[in-house]
């Protein structure tokens, strides 16, 4: 039966799944991946995601330090008399960001 000869062999459609999926998967790495000061915008904009919203909506600033990246964050806050979102005492954010994307180190600032 030509069925029990083809379990023990490779499909191609099977090879050609597992190709497509590497060849995604580095697509996403390098796309994670921090080039310049947007890219590291976009990295803070990820990890602080339930805190930066429309509500309360953050600033970022961000600077390229040796190999890594650093971005400032400034958090705001909804004064209820005002309604607009305004910083606060205590709300700065310092991120470090590898050059692979990873978060390294954060800092609470003021």
């Amino acid at each position: 039966m030509p069925s029990d000869i083809s379990l023990g062999q490779p499909r191609i459609r099977d090879l050609a799944a597992a190709a497509m999926l590497a060849a995604g998967v580095a697509f996403g790495a390098s796309e994670a991946g921090i080039t310049d000061g947007a890219s590291a915008v976009d990295a803070a904009k990820r990890y602080l995601k339930a805190r930066c919203t429309a509500e309360t909506p953050c600033h970022f600033k961000p600077e390229h330090e040796g190999k890594q990246w650093r971005v400032w964050v400034q958090l705001t806050k909804r004064s209820p008399a005002s309604g607009k979102p305004a910083p606060y005492p205590g709300g700065t954010l310092i991120l470090y960001f590898g050059e692979d994307g990873s978060l390294k180190r954060r800092l609470e600032g003021d």
